[in-house]
């Protein structure tokens, strides 16, 4: 292993948003496992946030987290590769405000991409 390659052990459940990305003259493995779920400590830690900002993204919905029982908030690992995006775009001067719009057209874009992909599985079935 060089020193550019990230080798991730979540070889079982990987998902087709699986990708690389340069980052700093490292690749970085982005990855989807499984069911997967971080408590908002654990998101905030690896995507080098607070977790007061990751609270603030998710009142705005611009994150969504489930409830345990016991109250804590579960993200999906998915949050991790959305907070990048979402701060991306305010380093590029959109207001949260517009990333909202701009997060919920790509929601949108990729349930009808799903929705297309379920439809040519179930013709080829036919």
């Amino acid at each position: 292993m060089t020193n550019t390659e990230h080798i991730t052990d979540y070889i079982q459940g990987w998902h087709p948003k699986t990708h690389f990305e340069s980052d700093h003259n490292v690749i970085v493995w982005r990855y989807h496992v499984g069911n997967e779920k971080l408590k908002i400590g654990e998101l905030a830690e690896r995507v080098n946030l607070t977790k007061r900002t990751i609270d603030h993204y998710t009142n705005l919905g611009l994150l969504e987290a489930e409830r345990s029982p016991s109250n804590y908030r579960y993200y999906d690992v998915s949050a991790i590769e959305r907070l990048h995006l979402i701060e991306k775009w305010k380093s590029e001067g959109m207001s949260l405000v517009d990333i909202k719009k701009k997060l919920d057209e790509k929601d949108v874009q990729e349930a009808e991409e799903i929705d297309v992909r379920e439809l040519r599985i179930k013709i080829n079935g036919l």
